[in-house]
């Protein structure tokens, strides 16, 4: 999937960067720097921009939710720990990539799930 879905795509723009478009819908091989001009443009610049800020806000948000959580998880009691484990991967496992995950975690031999459905 991340061939057919990005890198065909992308070998696509790279490959038509090396090319001069003629009238008419045709190109012919030239490389020319006039498409590589408009990446220093303005319209390129805001949206690098905005995208280099929202990366910046969400990892400050999740650094400054993350570690305090974490450290106040840690200096819990082992069953508290156990249920606010249980109540954080019950919300994850909503995403459907993480269910596959999830149910393995639940189904393996550590888990205690798998072990209490053998002695029943």
């Amino acid at each position: 999937m991340l061939g057919a879905f990005f890198l065909v795509p992308l070998a696509m723009i790279v490959a038509t960067s090396f090319f001069h478009r003629v009238e008419g819908g045709f190109y012919t091989p030239a490389f020319e720097f006039d498409n590589y001009a408009r990446l220093l443009g303005a319209y390129f610049a805001r949206a690098l921009g905005f995208s280099i800020a929202i990366a910046a806000i969400a990892s400050v948000l999740t650094l400054a939710i993350g570690f305090p959580f974490t450290y106040l998880l840690t200096r819990l009691r082992h069953s508290s720990q156990s249920l606010w484990l249980i109540l954080i991967l019950a919300i994850l496992s909503l995403s459907e990539v993480i269910v596959g995950f999830a149910w393995s975690s639940l189904l393996s031999r550590t888990a205690g799930l798998s072990n209490l459905l053998v002695s029943i």
